[in-house]
């Protein structure tokens, strides 16, 4: 890759043909935004650790899909943040029930 910056646009471009390349310069480019949303919803290091992965791994998957009406990085920490939603609705039911409202203002506060 040449020295300047490649736009967002392209590189998911590139992406959505394969290039694994330009998958390495977005995830640089944003691994630690999203590793930070998922730290801030999960407040556990490992599972956000795991979310992180699990955002770029669906990042890759829909690359075709990427339409730029909006940033990638919205993009990107939309897919983060519905992962982490999901991750605590899968934890909330196995909570005990006095735990529940807690989790629902965390949620809420994020």
């Amino acid at each position: 890759m040449s020295t300047f910056k490649k736009s967002d646009s392209w590189l998911m471009q590139r992406v959505a043909k394969g290039d694994s390349e330009s998958f390495a310069v977005i995830v640089n480019r944003y691994q630690q935004s999203v590793a930070d949303l998922a730290f801030r919803f999960l407040a556990n290091s490992y599972d956000a650790e795991d979310i992180a992965q699990e955002t770029f791994v669906r990042l890759f998957q829909s690359a075709k899909y990427y339409r730029p009406d909006y940033t990638l990085k919205a993009y990107i920490l939309k897919i983060a943040k519905n992962l982490c939603l999901d991750h605590l609705k899968k934890k909330d039911r196995r909570l005990p029930k006095i735990l529940k409202p807690w989790l629902k203002m965390l949620a809420l506060a994020l």
